[in-house]
């Protein structure tokens, strides 16, 4: 497309010249330049390359300019890079309109959404792959379907009692080091499909999630603060009259935890738990999800629904309850810090403490004093700490702000 003013090529769909800001369904100014110079307008086919020079390029600037260009902006064809205006900045279209806050807010709860939805469909994926592959891999499970098919004479329908075999087959396949698989292998792959939004959106991984370095020595009180927050928690969760049902579900949902066998099996388990797990979730709970709450709606409903957003993606009710007290906590680390490194950090020391041997089934009641008074004291010092420091945080005004590729250069005159 050749811009009528400027007589300068630019790519087809732009509403405005590249270069002079002439809008390409607008006529008038060229009306107005013939009629007041009482000069025919020079036709576009006498300017088809890029380098093709006008004969008033050295002339001074015109008075009255019909234009409509301010007296700030340099005039006439001496101008720098050969035409009247400098060009506006990359990207070449005009900016979006300010969304209205519904629009905002209907957009940080469907971002929101999405990232929540891709946390937990990853998991499905990968729980279904894994466990599927184990199950028909299972000599064990094909010899129990094989005799019931035997049994009911090749029918496929099978008795209550011979379904009760099928399953009891199945989840004898089902242990820890295939959950600890699970879960890391889930992990990774929703980090890379985080990292593939970034890069189409042209955006820094670290500025997309807000995983930025911090170099402070009040990193050293984050684990702490994770750790004493366990026993807290556990304290508080023992305390209130659960019914059984919901006890025996929390319990079925973390069986697998801290029964390991063997050193490799228990690293495992270690990196699944303690590491793995707090990355993924704090990059999308807090670097993700909270982030983009908070960008659409008042800081105090985005960090409620963050937080019980967090909680559901535990799945038994006494791990929401737990998970959205943590999850508040957790939200204060990032805004203090900015950054989800620091989160991390106390999530990490939050899901190592289930393998400090503190408090076990045969402790007694002076232990378990002493354990909770010792952890409330190390919590609130911390925390104090944490609270009255200075932190210096880093400024995220920009991280919204796209990474655009390098510009074309323009056509020397």
């Amino acid at each position: 497309m050749i811009c009528k003013r400027c007589f300068r090529m630019s790519d087809d769909g732009f509403e405005y010249c590249p270069y002079c800001g002439k809008s390409f369904s607008d006529d008038s100014e060229i009306e107005v330049d013939q009629k007041e110079t009482g000069e025919p307008a020079e036709p576009h086919e006498n300017h088809e390359s890029h380098g093709a020079p006008r004969e008033n390029r050295d002339a001074p600037p015109r008075e009255g300019d019909p234009l409509g260009r301010p007296d700030s902006v340099p005039q006439g064809w001496g101008a720098p890079y050969g035409y009247t205006m400098p060009p506006p900045p990359y990207p070449y279209y005009v900016p979006r309109r300010e969304k209205t806050p519904a629009q905002k807010f209907f957009s940080a709860i469907g971002h929101a959404a999405m990232y929540f939805l891709l946390f937990m469909l990853c998991q499905a994926i990968v729980s279904v792959v894994v466990m599927y592959s184990a199950i028909f891999s299972s000599s064990e499970v094909m010899d129990t379907v094989t005799d019931i098919v035997g049994e009911n004479g090749g029918s496929p329908y099978m008795t209550d009692e011979q379904y009760d075999r099928v399953m009891e087959a199945m989840m004898s396949v089902v242990d820890g080091n295939m959950m600890n698989t699970i879960s890391i292998v889930s992990a990774i792959l929703t980090i890379l499909i985080v990292f593939l939004v970034a890069v189409a959106k042209h955006r820094p991984f670290s500025a997309h999630v807000g995983f930025y370095p911090f170099h402070s020595w009040l990193a050293l009180l984050l684990i702490p603060i994770g750790v004493s927050a366990q026993f807290l928690i556990s304290m508080v969760i023992n305390l209130i009259p659960w019914p059984d049902a919901v006890v025996n579900d929390f319990n079925e949902l973390y069986s697998y935890m801290g029964h390991s066998d063997g050193i490799p099996a228990f690293i495992l388990e270690i990196a699944a738990v303690a590491i793995f797990a707090p990355l993924v979730e704090e990059i999308i709970f807090r670097g993700c999800i909270y982030t983009r709450l908070r960008r659409g709606m008042p800081m105090g409903a985005a960090v409620i629904l963050a937080a019980f957003a967090f909680g559901m993606a535990h799945g038994a009710a006494i791990a929401v309850f737990y998970a959205s007290l943590l999850g508040l906590l957790l939200i204060y680390v990032y805004e203090k810090f900015g950054t989800v490194l620091a989160p991390f950090l106390v999530h990490l020391g939050f899901n190592a403490a289930n393998y400090i041997p503190l408090l076990r089934e045969d402790s007694s009641q002076t232990e378990v004093i002493i354990t909770l008074v010792v952890s409330a004291v190390v919590f609130v010092v911390c925390l104090a700490v944490i609270i009255v420091s200075d932190v210096k945080k880093r400024d995220h005004s920009e991280d919204t702000i796209t990474i655009p590729p390098i510009p074309p250069t323009p056509p020397t005159m």
